[in-house]
């Protein structure tokens, strides 16, 4: 019985945490439209980061000036890993329910992201936390429950789009045949690709049917010939 309890206890608390991160993360910057929160020292200097994830994001139709943002900083992989728990992303992800970004490890003195501190690769931070905003954004825009249950391809394509990805590829380069690394890629021109073609906004992607493989069909016409 006392196990039992003892085991119920822990459990509760887990998910307590998970709902309600700021509870742990009890450090906090508020700069424009976003809220940082850490356990340990907070990032200085990170209005240049957060500068250049405003430029890009306020761009965006779904973009509102009174939403705010919640970026937690955890302090090592393992922390990253108990609050991200089952979601996907290597360098961020997005909590589904609340919208809280979690970054693996962030050096916003450099504008680096990194799978855990000290790792050797690493992406732009300012790309990766306007990547996950525009995840944030799409999850807000559509009803409840809708975002779980969404083709992955809108979401990772509009946040490609929105946050100018990697600039690792071009368009050509979806001619060479079948990259798992050049998938988020082809989802941003996927969804580039539709919105022109439908003359639609991405507000109205999201609400609609649409078929990635006819998607991925015209854009592979358009790009490659044939």
């Amino acid at each position: 019985m006392k196990k039992t309890l003892l085991l119920l206890i822990v459990a509760g608390g887990y998910w307590l945490l998970l709902a309600r991160p700021g509870l742990y993360y009890d450090k906090s910057l508020e700069y424009r439209n976003f809220t940082l929160r850490a356990r340990g020292a907070l990032p200085e200097r990170a209005d240049v980061v957060l500068d250049k994830v405003y430029d890009k994001i306020s761009t965006s139709e779904l973009f509102a000036p009174d939403k705010k943002f919640y970026i937690y900083l955890p302090g090592g992989r393992n922390e990253f890993l108990f609050f991200t728990h089952l979601l996907n992303g290597t360098y961020a992800r997005v909590k589904p329910f609340n919208g809280s970004v979690f970054i693996a490890a962030a050096d916003f003195g450099a504008d680096r992201a990194r799978t855990a501190p000290g790792a050797a690769e690493y992406r732009a931070l300012s790309t990766e936390l306007a990547g996950a905003a525009a995840r944030e954004m799409a999850r807000r825009a559509v009803k409840p429950f809708t975002y779980l249950i969404m083709s992955d391809w809108k979401l990772r394509g509009y946040s490609e789009l929105l946050s100018g990805g990697a600039g690792t590829y071009m368009p050509a380069d979806i001619c060479k045949g079948e990259n798992p690394a050049m998938l988020d890629y082809k989802y941003g021109l996927a969804v580039e690709y539709a919105l022109r073609v439908e003359g639609i906004s991405f507000n109205e992607l999201l609400n609609k049917d649409y078929s990635y493989e006819k998607v991925a069909e015209g854009l592979k016409k358009m790009t490659c010939g044939g």
